[in-house]
């Protein structure tokens, strides 16, 4: 047989990514799921609070991350201060994403910006620039060597068992 290609483009992921700390206000939505303009301009008006609070204050990265640790809605970066360290491009919401990769960008940096994820929430992110972190490419090699071993792992564990179907499905040695 025979095969047509076609190639689309290569990337060499050779950038890259970014380490940044954040403050999120949530919107609240409405009872349809809706996000109203006043409940935006409320996260917005406690952004905007917030990095004033912050400018007034120690304006540090450490300041920054103490406030992030007390007053963040972001569960998932709460404790360890908003640090999301090795953003790649298009991890986070479009409008957070255009602000971190700005290539004007440089540590230090604070900004507000909007953002809103797939209806889960909609919100307003102060925002620190931390700086760069590793390369993108590097980044992929890792994850991909994590999970390798972590399916090595798995597997090795689980050689020995036999997993029952049904409503009570558990692992059967």
């Amino acid at each position: 047989g025979y095969y047509a290609l076609y190639f689309l483009s290569r990337e060499t992921n050779d950038y890259s990514t970014v380490n940044v700390r954040h403050i999120l206000f949530k919107a609240a939505a409405d009872s349809n799921g809706a996000y109203t303009d006043e409940a935006k301009a409320a996260a917005k008006e406690k952004a905007e609070a917030e990095l004033k609070k912050w400018k007034d204050g120690g304006a540090t990265e450490n300041s920054f991350a103490e406030l992030a640790k007390a007053d963040t809605e972001d569960a998932g970066s709460k404790e360890n201060g908003g640090l999301y360290e090795n953003v790649y491009k298009g991890q986070m919401v479009t409008d957070f994403n255009d602000w971190i990769f700005d290539t004007a960008r440089k540590p230090g940096d604070t900004g507000i910006v909007y953002g809103e994820a797939s209806g889960s929430y909609a919100g307003y992110h102060v925002m620190y620039y931390v700086g760069q972190g590793e390369l993108y490419r590097y980044k992929l090699a890792e994850d991909a060597k994590r999970d390798a071993d972590f399916t090595a792992w798995k597997d090795a564990l689980l050689k020995n068992y036999a997993l029952t179907e049904g409503w009570t499905a558990k692992l059967v040695k």
